[in-house]
């Protein structure tokens, strides 16, 4: 697989000619990776009013790639958009000591996004250039969530994203390992507001509807590699 990047880049950035990598007219292109993770987790709780013990077990695998492209406006500014593909999935089985009832749980969730940004280079070094993003993003996911008992009852829950939108300010470096390819990396403060609907429906019983707002400040980190692009030009008549 990194044989398989590492050749797409270098013919990607071969196809193109790169004499600057922020001059104006130059074009960005790339990908970082926000988020991978897979956790797994156990716990067991008990109570000092009853003898009954809870235990639970569960595992999650999270991902979102970002792919992004630019161009520069003028000299070390440029503008552009990304987009954000993420998968969540969840499961998890309880328990208690009080009962031979096992409940096992599971949730998916796939995720896409749109980012437009603003990027400031602040050095005019050949090697590596410090530089200041801003960005506003706006999200579409939906959501799937499953519990079965070993009795047989189950619920389900679908969740409907009514809006989700937030704003981002970054500080990161790039380090040019030729004119045509970076890495770069960056730390920032994210604020996101969201509001979504759910659908509760249980196999026995009426269901019922809800809706939740959040609001969220984080610190994200983001790590990845940059193309910086210009065409080809073609040779003047004499």
């Amino acid at each position: 697989m990194k044989h398989l990047l590492l050749t797409t880049i270098l013919s990607l950035s071969a196809f193109f000619n790169a004499t600057a990598q922020t001059e104006k007219g130059c074009k960005l292109l790339g990908a970082s990776i926000a988020t991978i993770s897979n956790n797994s987790s156990e716990s067991s709780t008990s109570y000092s009013n009853t003898p009954t013990i809870y235990s639970s077990k569960g595992s999650s695998f999270n991902i979102s790639l970002n792919p992004n492209i630019g161009f520069f406006v003028m000299d070390n500014f440029a503008i552009g958009a990304g987009i954000s593909i993420g998968m969540y999935k969840s499961t998890s089985k309880s328990s208690n000591t009080s009962s031979t009832t096992t409940t096992t749980s599971k949730y998916t969730s796939p995720s896409l996004g749109i980012s437009p940004f603003a990027r400031y280079y602040l050095s005019k070094s050949t090697t590596g250039k410090p530089f200041v993003e801003v960005a506003i993003m706006g999200n579409r996911y939906g959501g799937k969530s499953r519990s079965e008992t070993s009795t047989g009852s189950w619920s389900e829950t679908k969740t409907t994203p009514k809006f989700d939108r937030g704003a981002a300010f970054r500080l990161g470096y790039e380090h040019f390992l030729n004119n045509s390819i970076g890495l770069f990396a960056s730390i920032g403060v994210q604020f996101t507001s969201t509001e979504t609907d759910y659908s509760y429906t249980p196999s026995q019983g009426t269901g019922y509807t809800y809706t939740q707002t959040y609001k969220n400040f984080y610190t994200p980190i983001n790590i990845g590699f940059q193309m910086h692009l210009v065409k080809p030009q073609k040779g003047k008549k004499k």
